[in-house]
């Protein structure tokens, strides 16, 4: 693995880990490097990745949930002391701490979530920063962002199985928690598409009455409840520092056909402005170090019914350590 191979060529101790797709505030290692400096036992410190490439809705609903769901169970699980995985995209690491536990480990399919475990199965500190801000994009098209989540899934059921283990070992009981959070989702997340499943035969076959609702009105209500409330607070709470999450929540009430099509647009401006000016595909593999990424910029000055047009492109200087296809954010 890249990421092992670069460890013994590092002279500092501290080892920030940035995506090719990531762009870290410069005030980050401000907010991060303390928690390095007044408590030796921390190993890592993850920060907050805002989404920025919200030009679809798919892109939108994924900048709220990262408030909504990432930001708010990060800061419920560093309550507890223990976080499910740190961020592979922006992530401070102690480097004697990851020559202790061996390195990432080789095989996994998220070695962030896999790496997180280490550490703290080993004793020590991973905590969440949400002032060090790390602008990242996301997946446009269903198909990458099927393929992003899955890999997640994977990765995480590895994990699980891998740290089965912790709970039979009670210095390890500030884990069971968080492994019985994971195997919980997991299995709600399969129940769910099996009632899905069995109420979509089921409506097929005509005993709708027999199946009902995959979700009864009853639960539907409060879970939208919940909802609702779950991204109240994480908006309020990242809000603070990134406030355009606040309007992409107002916006999809009005969401049309037309906001739908974006996608598609988007496409075509890159097609217009040539492919030498497109950003890297997310999800696919980069290990460039200090390399100078292409930003297209599509300008207009036609009317909408002529438009044409006319590209301008600027360099973005990205530092990168670890391949995204592997990555959970």
């Amino acid at each position: 693995m890249a990421l092992n191979d670069a460890l013994p060529l590092l002279d500092g101790e501290i080892v920030l880990i940035v995506d090719a797709d990531g762009r870290p505030q410069p005030d980050v290692l401000r907010w991060m490097v303390p928690h390095f400096v007044k408590v030796p036992r921390v190993a890592a410190v993850t920060g907050n990745p805002r989404v920025v490439n919200t030009t679809t809705l798919l892109a939108k609903l994924q900048a709220i949930e990262f408030t909504a769901t990432v930001s708010v169970l990060r800061r419920a699980q560093a309550t507890w002391g223990r976080l499910m995985t740190f961020s592979g995209i922006c992530t401070a690491l102690r480097k004697s701490a990851i020559e202790d536990v061996g390195r990432f480990r080789v095989g996994m399919a998220t070695e962030d979530i896999a790496l997180a475990w280490q550490l703290q199965t080993a004793f020590s500190d991973v905590r969440y920063e949400p002032r060090a801000l790390f602008a990242m994009q996301v997946p446009e098209t269903l198909p990458a962002w099927w393929s992003q989540r899955t890999r997640w899934a994977r990765g995480l059921a590895q994990v699980l199985r891998a740290n089965a283990g912790i709970l039979r070992d009670v210095r390890a009981r500030r884990m069971w928690p968080v492994w019985i959070e994971g195997l919980l989702s997991t299995v709600w997340s399969h129940l769910f598409f099996l009632a899905a499943a069995f109420w979509a035969l089921a409506l097929a076959t005509g005993v709708y009455g027999f199946a009902g609702d995959p979700i009864p009105n009853f639960w539907g209500l409060l879970i939208a409840s919940v909802l609702v409330l779950q991204i109240s607070i994480g908006l309020s709470l990242d809000g603070r520092y990134d406030h355009s999450v606040r309007r992409y929540a107002l916006w999809i009430p009005n969401a049309s056909p037309r906001n739908l099509c974006q996608t598609k647009v988007l496409e075509c401006r890159k097609w217009a402005c040539g492919s030498h000016a497109r950003q890297p595909s997310i999800g696919s593999p980069r290990r460039a170090s200090a390399m100078s990424l292409p930003t297209a910029a599509c300008v207009s000055t036609r009317p909408l019914h002529r438009r044409t047009p006319r590209c301008s492109t600027t360099g973005l200087s990205v530092s990168e350590t670890m391949p995204t296809a592997g990555r959970s954010r």
